[in-house]
């Protein structure tokens, strides 16, 4: 595929790393001449200086014969008049990142004037993520597939997990749960594991189950938190407000800090039932006289790291049940993930993975993708035909691959999370995970 990326950034640079890896053809624009050097020397890049709003420099970059073009400018306007030209330049997809409210609340109108096939609206992105995590308290991340009648929980196994040095065999007969883990991440590398598989302090796991059997699973773990009773946003800019309308018709109580008397006016006249604090969110004495209990959660979504840092340890000191920190720098989030101090939410990381899940969604395979921390996985969902010739056999009898993992199967509307007793029949549906390089197009495909 040719790949033209217009605008560096953090996000630009992680879709750079994995689209060098898959070996496609890339191309980036960008006006920093410094930048543009930077990428070039560190990847197997193409770059070109100048404007992604220069029909001559997407000449030059070739979007003519580009399957994806991305642009990720700071500017909207620049986006969108990029978009519009790579699209009319004969670019077969155009991706493009909005950030303004008055563009995004018209993106349907946008989209189809400008020829943007996907739009990005990160605020949005973000919201959702931290609302989820906010209910699923426990998990690094929450996802519902197969219809939203699967859950897929990714967690961090710690010293004093209940994973921890236990065998994924030995696992399920002592929780007397249904789930599987589906993949684990150690030292940065996908691994699809099978019964004899340990796992250790410091591995990234995904645990799929059942909604109403995710619950369950949590409190045999001691995982699952008390319900949050109140939520403390810091910081009203938009993806705070966007937070709050997420979250603002369920039975929390929010309270917002902003130090901007404009902005916290107009959260209180246009927000019902929720309090509002104009002050500064890194003066700890504002804190003293607010009811913070180990029912609250925190979520500091300012613009600045450093006031997100300072909120982040203030929390910590109230010992309440969910510390969220939105980070943009890399050296930070570094530092807040080592130090336990709160989950950090990488924009950057889950917009990228967002592109990629769309980019790699469209092969018409009847696949869609699912980023697992730092990797992609592929999910299908195939009916099974009436001539199924495995109908029946148990599934440790079969010889199924190894990058292949049954991850539930729907009979009669019950979904199913199977063990190696269990059997496929006619009829059935099955939802099927695999790593990227796996081509599966039919039920057949997924055995040896």
């Amino acid at each position: 595929m040719r790949i033209v990326i217009i605008g560096v950034s953090r996000v630009a640079e992680y879709l750079i790393n994995y689209f060098e890896k898959s070996k496609h053809d890339i191309v980036v624009i960008d006006k920093d001449k410094k930048v543009i050097d930077y990428i070039t020397d560190n990847y197997n890049v193409t770059g070109i200086c100048g404007s992604g709003a220069s029909r001559e420099v997407l000449q030059q970059a070739g979007v003519d014969c580009s399957n994806y073009v991305i642009s990720l400018t700071p500017i909207d306007e620049v986006n969108l008049l990029a978009s519009s030209m790579s699209k009319n330049m004969g670019a077969k997809f155009v991706i493009s990142i909005l950030e303004r409210e008055e563009l995004i609340n018209d993106r349907e109108y946008i989209k189809n004037k400008f020829g943007i096939d996907y739009v990005i609206v990160p605020n949005h992105i973000i919201s959702q993520k931290i609302a989820s995590q906010i209910f699923y308290n426990v998990a690094k991340k929450v996802s519902f597939l197969f219809d939203n009648r699967l859950v897929l929980s990714e967690l961090v196994v710690t010293k004093d997990s209940f994973f921890n040095m236990k065998k994924l065999k030995d696992i399920k007969p002592m929780l007397d749960v249904n789930f599987l883990i589906i993949g684990v991440i150690r030292n940065d590398k996908l691994i699809v594991p099978e019964g004899d598989f340990m796992l250790n302090a410091g591995d990234y796991i995904g645990i799929l189950t059942t909604n109403d059997l995710m619950v369950s699973l949590f409190e045999k773990l001691e995982l699952f938190h008390n319900p949050i009773k109140s939520l403390f946003i810091i910081g009203g800019g938009l993806l705070g407000e966007e937070i709050l309308r997420q979250i603002n018709d369920k039975k929390i109580k929010i309270t917002m800090i902003d130090r901007d008397f404009e902005r916290c006016d107009y959260l209180l006249n246009s927000y019902k039932g929720i309090n509002v604090i104009c002050a500064d969110s890194t003066d700890v004495d504002v804190y003293e006289k607010l009811d913070i209990s180990n029912k609250s959660a925190f979520v500091c979504t300012t613009g600045n790291d450093e006031t997100n840092l300072l909120s982040a340890i203030i929390a910590k000191s109230y010992d309440v049940a969910e510390n969220i920190s939105i980070v943009k720098t890399s050296s930070y989030e570094k530092i807040l993930k080592k130090t336990m101090l709160c989950l950090t939410i990488s924009t950057s990381a889950i917009i990228s993975q967002k592109i990629l899940e769309k980019i790699f969604s469209r092969k018409g395979d009847g696949s869609h993708y699912y980023a697992f921390a730092n990797e992609m996985l592929k999910t299908f969902i195939f009916d099974v035909p009436s001539n199924f010739k495995f109908s029946g056999i148990p599934l440790k009898e079969q010889n199924i691959k190894k990058e292949i993992i049954i991850g539930a199967i729907l009979r009669d509307d019950k979904v199913i999370i199977p063990n190696g007793n269990d059997v496929i029949l006619s009829e059935d549906k099955v939802f099927v995970l695999s790593q990227m390089n796996e081509s599966i197009y039919s039920i057949i495909n997924i055995y040896r």
